[in-house]
């Protein structure tokens, strides 16, 4: 999980499990502070959207991710990894997202966030809603990040005995 502080101020978070590969799946919230609570609401979101378990969360060390995050985290059963300070490679496939959420959306779109903040937001989703389910990632094998998980849970399901 990670933040990008650009205008406006959307919360990145990026979702990994220890045992199930990367789907490279994304979730963006715009929050007017980065604050514990809202990081907490916003992990819960997430728990309660996705189809398989999660064992931990990666997290930088900002303030937003102590506190009323942490207990959340305790609470959700998950152990919660620090990456070291400054230190962005360990965080690389967030990093990554964040570069191109800055420069395929919000690059495009800032002005918007400033005149219109509700359509921004609206487009916001839509974006991300067409970055899980339609665009095409080289890492994925050219699969979407839907397609992927759907692709690993047909292989898990060929794993389980009859």
């Amino acid at each position: 999980m990670d933040r990008e502080g650009s205008f406006p101020p959307p919360v990145v978070f990026w979702e990994q499990t220890k045992n199930l590969p990367p789907t490279r799946t994304a979730w963006v919230k715009m929050v007017p502070t980065f604050s514990s609570s809202h990081a907490r609401l916003f992990l819960q979101e997430i728990r309660a959207s996705i189809p398989y378990p999660l064992h931990s969360i990666h997290t930088d060390n900002g303030s937003e991710f102590q506190s009323l995050f942490d207990q959340a985290v305790a609470q959700l059963n998950l152990t919660h990894l620090w990456s070291p300070p400054r230190s962005p490679k360990i965080h690389s496939h967030i990093e990554r997202f964040n570069g191109v959420l800055q420069n395929e959306f919000i690059d495009y779109y800032v002005d918007m966030a400033i005149v219109e903040p509700l359509k921004f937001r609206q487009q916001l989703t839509d974006w991300i809603l067409w970055y899980n389910t339609k665009r095409p990632h080289h890492a994925l094998q050219l699969m979407t990040p839907y397609q992927y998980l759907v692709h690993l849970q047909k292989g898990a399901e060929s794993l389980k005995c009859p």
